[in-house]
């Protein structure tokens, strides 16, 4: 299913990549690719705030420790791409409780 989302993800098709990446996670909360790659797509979309938030969870997996390098290269683009005003604190920072990410990265999607 993730070599079907980087397919989609590649033909632009972002609300196929998003609800292949969504399913990816609820089935696995800790799958880090899946979770990076839906960051990374958000911030295609435009939804920073929602992207830093995905990496906040990343971030405290014990085992995102090996894709460092990759998750600060994906904020500082995210950071980079999005006006200030749009950014809040919380998604700049570590403020979610310290929990491992659970499956609630799936939400009502636009159609």
């Amino acid at each position: 299913m993730f070599r079907e989302a980087q397919q989609r993800y590649l033909e632009n098709d972002w609300v196929a990549t998003e609800q292949l990446l969504l399913k990816l996670l609820k089935q696995d909360a800790r799958d880090i690719e899946s979770r990076l790659m839906l960051a990374t797509l958000w911030r295609h979309q435009g939804r920073g705030e929602e992207a830093l938030r995905q990496l906040n969870r990343l971030e405290r997996l014990e085992a995102a420790s090996i894709w460092k390098h990759e998750i600060e290269a994906e904020r500082d683009a995210i950071v980079s791409a999005v006006r200030p005003d749009e950014l809040t604190s919380e998604s700049l920072t570590d403020s979610d409780n310290k929990n491992p990410p659970s499956d609630d990265t799936s939400r009502p999607m636009a159609a």
